[in-house]
């Protein structure tokens, strides 16, 4: 058994375990927070797994606790930080595991959801959440106030079956009779552990290149229409070079997406709330510091083990 955190009330102490079962663990950090550095381990579940744990109330100097139900849910939540776009509960399951009445001694429930619908990847970004939850609430009316707790699941969802049309990325930075450089990628559509490969040309070079980077640049995009906002994060860097190329040299493109941290598939209108979308951005600095760019959008799937 593994315990992952607790709630407290004056009344009674709430706590959630859940059966981890060997599974692996997810290192998440809640890019929301105030702190965005903050992160939690989370036991990860694939897409037709299912979950059991126990809760644990344990009564304040054994007092006794009236309540009006006790129950136990698992919850697919949509948050985000902007109050024009609400959340929303995407997927809902529930247990009551007391009627009303009272505890007079602590007591432990086992929980079981055998089945529950895991359409998304959990998503924690900088605007929007997708959560995969189970929350324990002893019902206690305005009065009183609920005593609520509750625990993250880091949901990976089913492979994407089907054929992706990939096509070269193809982009060029020029300046009329001063640059010319040309990136060539065979396919824009990536699974989450490839490497992109590819080649960059220069074919004139009159200023003075100092740096060149390949950037992995996410995008989410809450709401649709004129009312969409979009969150830009440059999140992986690669260097290309290091100086100033000659004229004709050709510079090879390796960068491994396995080893980048917090990657997930393309998203696209989950639950018509948002998106997350992946580009290429290619970033050419000079001696003068200015910079050149030209962006180009992947995809990324999570392809069948």
């Amino acid at each position: 058994m593994n315990m992952f955190g607790f709630g407290k009330s004056g009344d009674a102490l709430v706590e959630i375990f859940l059966d981890d079962n060997g599974r692996k663990a997810a290192q998440v950090k809640d890019r929301m927070s105030k702190d965005p550095e903050t992160s939690q381990k989370l036991n990860v579940f694939q897409a037709d797994d299912k979950v059991t744990g126990r809760i644990e109330i344990k009564l304040d100097k054994k007092r006794r606790l009236d309540h009006n139900g006790i129950k136990i849910e698992l919850l697919g939540l949509i948050e985000t930080n902007n109050d024009k776009i609400l959340g929303s509960t995407f997927m809902s399951n529930a247990t009551d595991l007391e009627s009303p009445g009272s505890l007079s001694n602590d007591q432990l429930y086992p929980f079981t959801f055998a089945v529950f619908q895991k359409p998304y990847d959990s998503y924690y970004g900088q605007s929007v959440k997708l959560r995969y939850v189970v929350r324990a609430t002893i019902s206690r009316g305005k009065m009183s106030g609920n005593i609520v707790k509750e625990q993250d699941l880091y949901v990976i969802a089913k492979a994407e079956t089907g054929d992706f049309e990939s096509v070269p990325i193809k982009m060029e930075v020029g300046i009329e009779d001063c640059l010319n450089i040309n990136i060539n990628i065979p396919k824009n559509v990536f699974g989450l552990k490839d490497c992109i490969l590819g080649q960059i040309t220069f074919g004139q070079v009159k200023v003075q290149v100092q740096k060149m980077e390949l950037n992995l640049v996410r995008k989410e995009t809450l709401g649709s229409g004129e009312s969409a906002i979009t969150t830009v994060d440059e999140f992986h860097s690669f260097e290309i070079m290091d100086g100033c190329p000659s004229k004709a040299e050709e510079i090879p493109v390796r960068m491994f997406l396995g080893g980048v941290t917090d990657l997930t598939p393309t998203m696209t209108g989950i639950n018509n709330k948002f998106s997350v979308k992946y580009f290429l951005n290619l970033v050419i600095i000079d001696d003068l510091k200015r910079r050149y760019f030209k962006q180009s959008e992947i995809r990324l799937i999570r392809e069948a083990a």
